[in-house]
């Protein structure tokens, strides 16, 4: 995708998808009357990031006309998410990482699982998603939020795309890396909506802390299988051309370094950011409770007339020891 936007940024394209061209392709014809054609999973990932940014934008521009305008910190995280996934799919990271460099393809898919779902829900609120989460099914698809549901299906996830038979397959086909982005990106974003709290689920910042523990472990033990392994994993890289000196497994033992790095670096913040949160709701019910005891407390009461008299209001008399 690189490459083709490189020929075709001085001239400019028109894109289409018409008889004779493969389903699986796009036709771009360019203003100097040149053809080529590209696959589709090139375009739908650009497609389908413009088509978000569109939809946040109409609803953002909603909720200012009712007087709920969105915070321009939450606009400009969402923007930045949109041009990380940009960078993910339609820089020479993706042609680096799907044809040379494991390196550069453990760059990508931290872009697309983690810094960019980050991003997006720091950048959405309940207020842009109040249609979405009223449509049918919704309630049933927040299950999938609660944060130890969550952190097992990134685990899971994040484990199943880097079985070498699997990973391979992705290498081979279009259709199922594209799947994979896809899979990278809708996991992370069901982990951190609820580690930072997107969406309501009841759950106390120390399941939140447990979630991210279970994510950070498995991660951990994936990335130091690549930084101490002794041979190359994957089939696609065997043969791939060396870059920048290094040896194809130093290139795996690389990529390996860099997820245990960015995970650390992201699940460690965010963990501190919870354990404090968890440190400040504790002091402040700590010093709540002395003061309710202080504001309800009340003079004692004196005694009733029938309390300090007998029945009918005579005075009773103490007992005499005998």
């Amino acid at each position: 995708m690189w490459s083709l936007l490189a020929r075709l940024h001085d001239g400019g394209a028109s894109i289409a998808v018409g008889t004779g061209v493969p389903l699986d392709r796009v036709e771009i014809v360019t203003m100097h009357g040149g053809e080529t054609h590209v696959p589709l999973s090139d375009v739908l990932p650009v497609v389908a990031i413009a088509s978000a940014a569109a939809l946040y934008g109409l609803r953002a521009a909603h909720l200012a006309r009712r007087g709920r305008p969105v915070p321009i910190r939450k606009a400009i995280l969402f923007g930045v998410a949109m041009l990380v996934l940009i960078v993910a799919v339609v820089s020479p990271v993706h042609d680096l990482g799907e044809r040379r460099l494991f390196s550069m393809h453990m760059v990508q898919h931290l872009l697309i699982g983690d810094i960019a779902p980050v991003l997006a829900v720091l950048g959405l609120s309940r207020s842009l998603l109040r249609n979405l989460l009223a449509m049918p099914g919704a309630s049933t698809a927040r299950l999938f939020t609660r944060p130890l549901t969550a952190a097992l299906v990134w685990s899971l996830n994040m484990t199943a795309w880097h079985v070498p038979p699997l990973y391979d397959a992705a290498l081979r086909s279009d259709l199922v890396h594209s799947l994979a982005h896809v899979c990278f990106f809708v996991a992370g974003m069901l982990l951190w909506s609820s580690v930072l709290q997107l969406v309501p689920d009841g759950a106390s910042n120390a399941n939140r802390v447990g979630a991210l523990a279970v994510a950070w472990v498995v991660g951990g033990v994936l990335s130091n299988v690549l930084v101490w392994s002794g041979r190359v994993y994957y089939s696609a890289y065997v043969d791939a051309p060396t870059t920048w000196g290094l040896s194809h497994l130093d290139d795996q033992r690389l990529g390996g370094g860099i997820m245990l790095i960015e995970m650390t670096l992201v699940m460690g913040s965010a963990a501190v950011w919870l354990a404090m949160t968890m440190f400040a709701d504790a002091e402040r019910r700590q010093r709540q409770g002395p003061a309710r005891t202080a504001g309800g407390s009340r003079e004692p009461r004196p005694p009733s007339r029938n309390a300090s008299h007998g029945r009918g209001g005579r005075p009773s008399q103490a007992p005499v020891d005998r």
